[in-house]
């Protein structure tokens, strides 16, 4: 079962279209197109010296904003630093 709760400001007009438009385009994947996935996984990695969060985020195997989603996924405030010793989540692919 999946829930999506789609919001918008101003319901009406375009935006009513637009979130049916986004309903509507999902559909079963094929076999072939399932067995095509790389699922992202989360890692543990312990933080060294020098690590950085730049450094670690730019080991995040995602599509786009790598350090927003390091910085998320691990609760980090923005400014803060790591500290060797430290344990952080990052996505990796693997099957």
């Amino acid at each position: 079962v999946y829930r999506f709760v789609l919001l918008t400001k101003n319901y009406g007009g375009g935006e009513a279209a637009a979130l049916r438009d986004v309903v509507a385009g999902f559909s079963r994947l094929s076999e072939a197109e399932a067995a095509k996935l790389e699922p992202l996984r989360i890692d543990i990695v312990e933080v060294r010296p020098g690590d950085t969060i730049d450094g670690l985020s730019a080991r995040m195997q995602v599509d786009r904003l790598p350090r927003e989603q390091f910085e998320t996924l691990n609760g980090l405030d923005r400014g803060r630093t790591l500290e060797a010793g430290d344990l952080v989540k990052i996505l990796v692919r693997r099957r």
